[in-house]
């Protein structure tokens, strides 16, 4: 991880804001952002990631029942790469959470945000969970641009 420079959370959260408006998971994701905010006392931090911070990242539970039984991402979380490597199998390339993945497949990661906890020394995923999975199963090359709460320069 290489750290770019300190941020506020005003700023975090008005780039969340700019990059998922519209998005159903809009307000569940901000409130995971502000409960983010309160445990690390408003420090973040805007970093690029390499390849390997980037397949490293721990993402929580994810399915999308109505689809598909199988956890994608079963308890107590897998990484990125992990589960980017169960993705295409669990889905069949179908439902809402292949289309979500896939939405991001022209994305210039370069040019978007994730937003990560630093937590018992890894990353964490706090949101953008299917930009992640698709910047590893299109195999993405660029270093992916994150907000980082409890990381400071």
């Amino acid at each position: 991880m290489r750290v770019l420079k300190e941020a506020t959370f005003e700023e975090v959260l008005s780039c969340h804001d700019r990059e998922n408006l519209g998005s159903a998971s809009f307000v569940y994701t901000a409130d995971q952002l502000r409960t983010a905010d309160k445990e690390v006392g408003g420090r973040w931090t805007l970093a690029t990631l390499s390849r390997e911070d980037t397949l490293n990242i721990m993402l929580p539970t994810h399915r999308h029942p109505a689809e598909n039984p199988d956890e994608l991402i079963p308890k107590p979380g897998l990484t990125v790469s992990v589960a980017a490597g169960r993705v295409r199998e669990l889905t069949r390339e179908t439902g809402l959470c292949w289309e979500n993945i896939h939405f991001h497949k022209a994305l210039d990661f370069s040019q978007n945000y994730v937003f990560l906890k630093f937590e018992n020394g890894g990353l964490k995923h706090l949101d953008d969970l299917h930009r992640l999975l698709a910047w590893a199963v299109f195999d993405k090359k660029e270093e992916v641009l994150a907000y980082v709460a409890g990381v400071i320069q």
